[in-house]
């Protein structure tokens, strides 16, 4: 039983410890651990020391790895060995703000072509392992070991790089590694002054070709190779263009003089500042990575500049842009420390990076000008102002009086309304119309006389009319000659109700074209519909035929579209 606890126990501090990202806090957290593989490890946090002491980092092949201490914590990552050979790249960030922050480390950097390895912020108790050429271009206070390569080398080490714009060429009519690898040291002789590097071409660590150049002029090379095939050694010259070399690059050791101040985190120096070209009001600020800024220092035209104070220090990599201070203390090593409060962020994190070779004496001249104005003038004012005037006020403002209000009004008033509103008025509307009127139609009609069957009818119409006439006329002959004049107008009236549309008016046209439209709906309403039941029984039909033949097990025939559509409703 012990011994499975004991295995269990094992097997879940391997769990939490194996994975692509590890967190170790706590007091002596990943002590003793052995990591195989991609990682990217944070060591330490608040109140966690000793995290990550004597670990091993065996980093795979073509894989890339990070460690990085963080915390108050005291003592992390101690005692330490990172294999990287084989990797793609490996970076090492030391941010714990606590004592013995990465001591006693081994680094083995990657050794292929193209491979990084950094050490950020690193102190000088880190050892790099580094192939020559290959990698290790930045590692802040580290210390490098150049080793052989025991990996398979395929290709030019260092990279080639003959400078902007291919400012560095060589002198022969062809190119070979000879002549490449010639072009690029004369870029890096000439223009970043690194000496004693011999530049090689290998072929599966098999090293064919290497070159060695010096210069022999202000802007040429001469380049002594070895042909480790033939035997042979080749001789070439190369040269670079003076647009290309800038008089920085030209400065030698500039990349060893500077010195680090960790001690006084948040601090700058208590000393004048220096004002940048570049900036809209030459104060002492940039812009810029690590290397600008301390570029800008170095270039600074008064030459006063030895005091570079960059901020966010352990949060923003040296390599991007952040903020700079410059400043000029005359004496490097004796000055004192104030609080960082120059505008910027992360200034309470910013660290001070001196130039201790620079020293200037602020000059202090006394100007004395010893000149005496005399002006011999009198002004003389005789003038004498005479104010002799009393002003006598002696009056006696008496207010003796009494106002009485005692007034009272009275408001006894009675409104009587008694009216009575008569409205006594007849209207009388004594008004005939008399209409003795003949109307006289005396208008042959051919639409009349092409239809001899509404002829007919009027012809009876007129006859019938006309014995009622007479019929009248003997019951009433002693009717007054007004009642005569009546029945003539209705004669007229009855002659009038034929069917001729020029007699009708527009709202009977109207009218009538209404009743035609709504009789021409609501026949093709019939029809339409009639057609829709014919459709409807006639689909039921079909599918009643196709239900008996499935049930019949006959195999069935697909259906027409409309079929279907009917079906799937259904």
């Amino acid at each position: 039983m012990i011994k499975i606890l004991l295995f269990m126990l094992l097997f879940s501090n391997a769990f939490l410890c194996n994975g692509e990202s590890i967190s170790c806090t706590g007091h002596d957290a990943c002590k003793d651990q052995i990591w195989n593989g991609e990682y990217d490890i944070t060591c330490g946090a608040a109140n966690s020391e000793r995290t990550c002491k004597s670990t091993t980092l065996n980093c795979g092949s073509n894989k890339d790895c990070t460690i990085k201490t963080q915390g108050s914590g005291h003592d992390a990552y101690q005692n330490s060995v990172v294999n990287a050979k084989e990797s793609n790249s490996f970076k090492l960030t030391c941010q714990a703000t606590g004592l013995r922050d990465c001591q006693s480390i081994t680094i083995w950097c990657p050794q292929s072509p193209g491979s990084t390895c950094e050490c950020v912020s690193c102190p000088n108790s880190v050892t790099m392992k580094c192939v020559e050429g290959v990698s290790c271009d930045s590692v802040s206070n580290a210390n490098i070991d150049y080793v052989e390569a025991d990996e398979i080398l395929d290709g030019y080490i260092p990279e080639l790089d003959n400078g902007p714009d291919d400012c560095c060429k060589h002198t022969a009519p062809w190119d070979d590694p000879f002549t490449l690898m010639c072009q690029t040291c004369a870029y890096d002789v000439i223009g970043k002054l690194k000496t004693d590097i011999t530049y090689k071409w290998y072929s599966q660590n098999d090293l064919k070709y290497e070159i060695t150049c010096y210069t022999t002029g202000e802007y040429s090379v001469r380049c002594n190779g070895k042909n480790n095939d033939n035997g042979g050694r080749p001789s070439y010259t190369a040269t670079c263009g003076t647009d290309c070399i800038t008089d920085y690059d030209k400065i030698p050791g500039k990349e060893y003089v500077w010195l680090k101040n960790t001690q006084n985190q948040g601090k700058r120096p208590d000393c004048p500042k220096v004002g940048i070209p570049g900036h809209p009001t030459n104060q002492n600020y940039k812009w810029g990575t690590l290397e600008q800024c301390k570029k800008s220092c170095i270039m600074e035209p008064t030459g006063k500049c030895n005091m570079l104070s960059r901020y966010g220090e352990g949060i923003k990599e040296l390599t991007e842009q952040y903020h700079c201070r410059f400043y000029a203390c005359p004496e490097p090593f004796n000055f004192n420390w104030i609080i960082q409060e120059q505008w910027g962020n992360e200034a309470s994190s910013c660290q001070t990076y001196m130039l201790p070779i620079r020293h200037n004496t602020l000059q202090h001249c006394d100007n004395i000008i010893n000149k005496t104005n005399w002006v011999n003038e009198t002004k003389w004012k005789n003038k004498t102002n005479w104010v002799n005037e009393t002003l006598w006020r002696n009056q006696t403002k008496w207010f003796n009086e009494t106002k009485w209000i005692n007034k009272t009004r009275w408001i006894n008033e009675t409104r009587w309304i008694n009216k009575t509103n008569w409205v006594n008025k007849t209207n009388w509307v004594n008004k005939t119309n008399w209409v003795n009127k003949t109307r006289w139609i005396n208008k042959t009609s051919k639409i009349l006389e092409s239809i001899p069957c509404r002829n007919n009818i009027v012809s009876n119409k007129l006859e019938n009319n006309s014995k009622n006439n007479d019929i009248n006329n003997d019951k009433s002959i002693d009717k007054s000659s007004d009642k005569n004049n009546d029945k003539s107008s209705d004669e007229v009236n009855i002659e009038d109700n034929g069917l001729n549309l020029n007699n009708l008016t527009t709202r009977e046209i109207i009218f009538l074209c209404i009743l035609l439209s709504l009789f021409c709906i609501l026949s093709c309403s019939i029809y339409l519909n009639r057609i829709y039941y014919e459709k409807v029984e006639e689909l039921n039909r079909r599918i009643k035929r196709i239900n008996s033949i499935q049930m019949s097990g006959i195999p069935t025939i697909a259906a027409i579209p409309s079929e279907n559509v009917i079906i799937k409703r259904n």
